[in-house]
């Protein structure tokens, strides 16, 4: 994960503020590791709380988020509500927890970490989809699939592609290409810099 710099912080808001439209479900893909994913994700919470939007981060147990980097992308994180699923329960858990949340309408942004895996069957994206639409909430989910492997379902309406490139010492660029845009907003894909995590070159 890195951190985004204060200077770039409204910039990258502002543009990530047409990248979620309400009510609709987006995923995030990527097959160069966790990084770039979590990055872009963080950059929608910061968004979403500067707009006063509470936000919520669903994960399995010991998941990826380092919380140093998460308050270094501008989250607030005595703000963000972080639901650590139980392993054995899978990315089935992380779909019912998202459920829960969804059903609760106290969100602006729920973030669904399935890179470990997503549930098995069709039924699952298209009942958390229409939770998003019904309550006017931004689902995001992040999975591991590349950008020519299909996406988790016909109902996902944007779909982008997170990638890092590195630029210098402890700095990378991160890329959210835009691969599909079923939103009726006009969407680019977007350069967003970022400083390594401490202690990386």
């Amino acid at each position: 994960m890195s951190a985004l710099r204060s200077t770039e912080r409204a910039t990258t808001e502002q543009s990530f503020s047409a990248l979620l439209p309400s009510g609709r479900l987006v995923e995030i893909v990527g097959a160069e590791g966790l990084a770039a994913r979590t990055t872009t994700a963080l950059a929608v919470i910061a968004r979403a709380q500067a707009a006063g939007e509470p936000a919520a981060w669903v994960q399995l147990e010991d998941g990826g988020l380092f919380p140093p980097d998460v308050a270094e992308s501008g989250v607030d994180l005595d703000a963000l509500i972080v639901v650590h699923v139980p392993i054995a329960a899978g990315a089935v858990g992380l779909a019912r927890a998202a459920e829960l949340l969804l059903r609760s309408n106290g969100f602006g942004v729920v973030v669904v970490d399935l890179t470990a895996g997503v549930p098995p069957g069709d039924a699952w994206p298209g009942r958390l989809a229409g939770l998003a639409r019904q309550h006017d909430m931004r689902l995001v989910v992040l999975t591991d699939k590349g950008a020519r492997r299909g996406s988790v379902g016909p109902l996902v309406a944007v779909r982008v592609e997170a990638a890092r490139r590195r630029v210098g010492a402890g700095r990378w660029d991160v890329d959210a290409h835009v691969l599909r845009n079923k939103s009726g907003t006009p969407l680019e894909s977007l350069p967003l810099n970022r400083r390594g995590p401490r202690g990386v070159s």
